[in-house]
């Protein structure tokens, strides 16, 4: 240690303090940490004295050398090790408290706290990718022996920078945490999610989700939708919390109504989603539900649908996926029109369902399906159909029976409604056709374009 001034280790100095040695002594045994840690614990500086009581107070400035890994027996899960991430030392203070009740303080330590849950991986924001470190972060701590020698580490109000949960697409962050060694009680609702009287772990008395990288909040330096909740819990089986918050969503004519509390946008700013629920819940690392519930503006047409994304997937083999549901919102019809007042597609009791990409969503379902022309009027009580939706296009296809068309009935065809984005950068009705397919015995019978 010759770059800095000491007095010696803190293994020159036990003979010396009175009832020290049996302290520690009785430390080393509970197997803490390794035995040649006391040689590496060099000393800056001490004052000894006693207080108005009688009883010796001894004081020490410390740098310990190298790293030290100090094991939790109630929290095998964790490591925790002195100096891991600085090189050189770790800084700390030491007072012991020698008299009738006499007691050891450590503070002012910096600690590296690792994670070890083999589906609890760091998370970076930034390029949104796993990172391949262990799951580990800083901390300051205190450490306190009591009379009985038994341990109490306090790491009140630390923070865990963001991790996910497996493949989920689960990202957590959490806040004002601490350690509970002693089996202390949790809140009601994670005591119920647990069925755990008693408690050892981490536990955080707030959190931010980072889901869905395709929605956006608005001014969010990073992608996807954000909330914060409360009560989390980390023990050796994993995380546990659950969580159920809601938002003002207000419409009228087509459009969101200023009173609506949180807004997102999906793929881009063209497609904006109020939030009306986000629900979740998540025991030992494994996903029960995970859900959010809003509504869907489609620009073009005006109008808005309700949608829900919701997590599924097979927690054994960690393979997760977002599924997607359009309903309808409220009582009235969807009302398309193609290019005119006068050409009108009305949708009524929507239900499509499927899953969603990094840049897209591919539906399927049915709806009652109607269609408004001069002259000409069409309906399907229960109509196939198909909805794509991308952040440059949105495509309907309805799959039709017995469509009319003059003195021809066509007995299954497509209607192709397509959207895409015109040379403003705004939605617009791009194309919209019927196909069919004809068989020569239909043209034949149909058209009698040829006798053979």
């Amino acid at each position: 240690m010759s770059d800095l001034t000491t007095l010696g280790t803190l293994h020159d100095f036990m003979p010396d303090i009175p009832g020290a040695t049996a302290v520690i002594d009785e430390i080393r045994q509970q197997e803490l940490y390794e035995t040649t840690v006391l040689d590496r614990v060099h000393i800056l500086d001490y004052t000894v004295y006693h207080d108005a009581l009688g009883q010796l107070i001894i004081e020490m400035a410390i740098a310990i050398e190298g790293e030290t890994k100090l094991s939790l027996p109630s929290l095998p899960f964790i490591s925790l090790e002195l100096g891991a991430s600085i090189p050189g030392y770790t800084f700390a203070r030491f007072y012991l408290l020698i008299g009738e009740v006499s007691f050891l303080v450590v503070h002012d330590l910096l600690l590296t706290l690792t994670i070890e849950q083999p589906l609890l991986k760091g998370f970076d924001l930034e390029t949104e990718q796993i990172t391949d470190e262990p799951f580990r972060f800083e901390v300051e701590a205190i450490f306190h022996f009591n009379s009985e020698l038994e341990l109490a580490i306090d790491l009140y109000n630390f923070t865990i920078p963001p991790f996910a949960i497996g493949d989920t697409g689960l990202v957590l962050a959490l806040e004002d945490a601490r350690l509970d060694l002693g089996g202390k009680a949790l809140s009601e609702s994670l005591t119920n999610l647990l069925d755990e009287p008693e408690f050892n772990g981490i536990y955080a008395e707030s959190a931010l989700l980072y889901w869905l990288p395709q929605l956006q909040l608005p001014y969010a330096p990073f992608k996807g939708f954000r909330l914060r909740f409360q009560d989390i819990a980390i023990n050796e089986d994993g995380v546990s919390f659950e969580y159920d918050l809601n938002w003002v969503v207000a419409f009228e004519q087509g459009r969101f109504l200023p009173i609506t509390e949180l807004y997102a946008y999906l793929f881009d700013d063209l497609f904006g989603v109020a939030v009306e629920r986000a629900y979740g819940r998540v025991t030992t690392n494994i996903p029960d539900q995970i859900g959010l519930e809003g509504y869907l503006h489609l620009p073009h047409w005006q109008q808005i649908v309700a949608i829900h994304f919701y997590l599924e997937g097979d927690w054994e083999e960690d393979e997760w996926l977002t599924g997607l549901n359009l309903s309808q919102a409220g009582d009235q019809p969807l009302r398309l029109e193609l290019g005119s007042p006068d050409y009108t597609l009305l949708l009524d009791n929507l239900a499509l369902a499927g899953e969603l990409s990094d840049d897209h969503f591919a539906l399927a379902g049915s709806l009652r399906f109607q269609l408004q022309f001069p002259n000409f009027n069409y309906s399907l009580g229960a109509c196939a159909t198909a909805y794509y939706h991308s952040a440059t296009e949105t495509r309907f296809d309805f799959n039709l029976i017995d469509l009319p068309l003059g003195s021809v009935v066509l007995e299954a065809a497509t209607l192709q409604v397509i959207t895409g984005l015109d040379e403003t950068g705004h939605m617009a009705l791009q194309t919209f056709f019927v196909e069919t397919v004809f068989t020569w015995a239909t043209l034949r019978e149909d058209f009698l374009v040829l006798e053979l």
